[in-house]
């Protein structure tokens, strides 16, 4: 789902790092908004995630994700018309 310029920042093993000593994980994207724009749809979202690290302890991202898809035009591939990461942040909280 990342976008390519997120694959150069990060790679699969990176991204899933962030993650992968995180338990109980939540993920909280409201009040996003939709905008239109020369055959494509993007939603911009405030994000939060929050979990607890391998001690127990409480863990917290914020962030913006912004999500892309073509518009039902001719010729768009399936791929194209599923939502992926246009751009993604995340920074941690504490």
């Amino acid at each position: 789902m990342l976008s390519p310029p997120d694959r150069k920042k990060w790679s699969e093993a990176e991204f899933a790092a962030i993650f992968a000593d995180l338990d109980n994980i939540t993920i909280a994207a409201p009040n996003g908004q939709m905008e239109g724009a020369a055959g494509s749809s993007f939603y911009t979202a405030p994000l939060t995630v929050t979990g607890t690290d391998k001690n127990g302890r409480p863990v917290r991202l914020e962030g913006e994700a912004v999500l892309r898809r073509v518009n039902d035009v001719d010729g768009a591939t399936p791929a194209l018309l599923r939502w992926h990461f246009q751009s993604l942040t995340l920074d941690w909280t504490h």
